[in-house]
């Protein structure tokens, strides 16, 4: 990680920083950003599906993903204008001052209020939260970057602005998708076969790098959406679960899980992550790729032990109209 982020290496008698990307090694971009995504997927059933359920219409549920989409972006941008090393090269208690005044506004613009504030006192939080913001990032325009120029659209936090737009786009899918598993597969389909095109000549590729908004959305950011779906699958098939315990605990048949079979489970999970780890820093493709498809569960395999089981047969049923038992 050292390495990929400050490598030191010595060329004519200087330290300079120069990666090289031909020695083997792991960065957190490798591993936690995308575990972050394939959970950010994951979450979206169990976020959305009982208020679906409950009579949430899918304008409003597209609504509130675009307002997540606008915050998240504001949030990437904000944040990246009031960084200590974005504001200087080298900060000085000046600097730190400002940037955690910056993170004081973050707080009075995002923070959940409890609901018996009032919505005077939720409008006031948020008027001098985003007021001040705008007020600091006027003034720190007027004083300039160590760039030379002032506020930016394009000036952000690239990993917020990518989990903004997968996280909105992960969510329409889901809600476009959310009884139709082969429909939401062939959305990535789609998009594999456009980000292949997107190399050649020709209207896809016009396509692919035009954006009216490039600051906060590109085509190609959306590649994300392979590990989001994916999560949503995950998140469709332990949804479905819970619902099927709770059936069985009503019925009487649920049975506690063998705690040999949970004990073994663990320690193999242990094993596989390690062994994982080590393949990838390595690049041992020949171990952490089998590794990687052996510890998914079989579609007709059980992994707990439960009466219910994991079974692919019963877990599809998420996908259809009429929901399990």
């Amino acid at each position: 990680m050292f390495h990929a982020q400050e490598p030191p290496v010595a060329e004519a008698g200087q330290v300079v920083h120069h990666f090289d990307p031909y020695l083997p090694g792991l960065t957190w971009v490798d591993l936690v950003f995308p575990l972050f995504l394939f959970a950010l997927g994951a979450a979206i059933p169990s976020a959305l599906a009982r208020r679906m359920d409950q009579g949430l219409s899918l304008g409003r549920a597209g609504g509130m993903a675009a307002r997540r989409l606008l915050l998240l972006g504001w949030f990437a941008i904000f944040l990246q204008h009031v960084r200590p090393y974005t504001l200087s090269a080298r900060p000085d208690t000046g600097t730190w001052l400002t940037a955690l005044l910056g993170f004081v506004l973050l707080f009075l613009m995002f923070t959940r209020l409890p609901p018996g504030w009032g919505r005077g006192r939720f409008w006031a939080m948020r008027g001098v939260g985003y007021g001040g913001a705008v007020a600091l990032l006027a003034w720190l325009s007027v004083r300039q970057y160590p760039d030379g120029g002032g506020f930016r659209l394009d000036r952000s936090d690239i990993i917020l602005i990518v989990l903004a737009d997968t996280a909105c786009f992960g969510t329409g899918l889901w809600l476009l998708t959310r009884r139709h598993l082969l429909g939401r597969l062939g959305a990535l389909a789609l998009l594999l076969a456009c980000h292949l095109a997107s190399g050649l000549p020709g209207w896809v590729h016009q396509f692919w790098n035009y954006s009216p908004v490039p600051w906060l959305f590109q085509w190609d950011y959306l590649k994300y959406l392979f590990i989001v779906v994916p999560g949503t699958i995950a998140g469709d098939l332990l949804l479905n679960r819970q619902h099927d315990e709770a059936a069985d605990a009503k019925q009487g048949s649920r049975t506690a899980p063998s705690r040999r079979r949970l004990a073994a489970f663990a320690v193999l999970t242990v094993i596989v992550t390690a062994a994982t780890l080590a393949g990838l820093e390595g690049r041992w493709t020949g171990l952490s790729m089998p590794l990687g498809d052996w510890s998914m569960p079989s579609p007709g395999g059980d992994c707990t032990g439960s009466s219910s089981g994991w079974s692919w047969n019963r877990s599809k049923a998420v996908f259809t109209k009429t929901p399990p038992r």
